[in-house]
């Protein structure tokens, strides 16, 4: 009867604690809040940092920019995460209650709107960018020199590019001939200039001869390509290849493989 007992008590005095200690789920430890002044003493603090940054980062040259726009964005983040509320502490379930759903996490806070254009505005290239090349057009040796525009008429993606160049070789009557032509082309960007890395383009184009040999004004000609481009110094170097036509206006002309190596900036 004593060992009986004895069992009784033992299981009244255990078994609870066991189930307990497998049914209810460890506490997480919360991080000690920040008081509510020492709080708003860093927001004003971070606030004004990314402000002095934000004119900062336009008065370097843009190699020199990425550094900066690192330290915005740490502050951003840390701004973010002070202004995040905490989720409640887990409240243990009932002895045989269904655990309760968990509650979903609160949505973060929005950025601030100047933050996100931040990288557009500072990683932009100037506008226009001049920009000298050289190599073949119309499969001829060439130079050319042009004067290219981002986004004219608020056209997303796009750029427009007025050019100049001097090409000399054979023509198609197998004459050496000089020609002076200026010209205009469209171009559609597959990525945006202001992104890291490469950006690559297609583009196409129109070109009108004012002087060739003889003296004579030439004729309407245009060329098709596809481009890449990479971020150097303070501009970026690039390489083109496609399809050229230069006419003369009266008979022979230039036509074949373009491809023109060059810098802007």
């Amino acid at each position: 009867m004593k060992k009986m007992f004895s069992v009784l008590l033992l299981l009244t005095l255990f078994v609870p604690a066991a189930l307990a200690a497998v049914s209810l789920p460890p506490l997480v430890k919360q991080p000690e809040p920040l008081p509510l002044k020492a709080k708003q003493a860093r927001l004003n603090y971070l606030r004004r940092e990314i402000k002095r940054l934000s004119i900062q980062v336009r008065r370097v040259s843009r190699s020199k920019r990425q550094p900066i726009v690192d330290k915005m964005n740490t502050y951003q983040n840390e701004i973010d995460d002070l202004l995040r509320v905490a989720p409640p502490p887990p409240i243990a379930p009932a002895l045989g209650a269904a655990p309760a759903e968990e509650a979903p996490p609160p949505p973060s806070p929005p950025r601030i709107e100047a933050l996100k254009k931040l990288r557009r505005e500072v990683f932009m290239p100037r506008n226009p960018q001049l920009g000298i090349s050289s190599g073949l057009i119309a499969g001829i040796p060439a130079a050319r020199i042009d004067a290219t525009f981002f986004e004219p008429y608020n056209i997303s993606s796009s750029s427009g590019r007025l050019f100049a160049a001097y090409a000399s070789g054979l023509d198609s009557e197998n004459s050496m001939r000089k020609n002076l032509f200026v010209g205009f082309d469209g171009i559609y960007r597959l990525n945006q200039p202001y992104e890291p890395g490469w950006h690559y383009y297609v583009g196409g184009g129109a070109n009108f001869t004012l002087l060739t040999t003889g003296r004579t004004l030439g004729s309407l000609g245009g060329d098709l390509f596809v481009g890449a481009e990479v971020g150097l110094w303070d501009g970026s170097l690039f390489l083109e290849a496609g399809l050229g036509l230069i006419r003369s206006g009266f008979g022979p002309r230039h036509s074949g493989a373009s491809i023109l190596l060059g810098f802007r900036g």
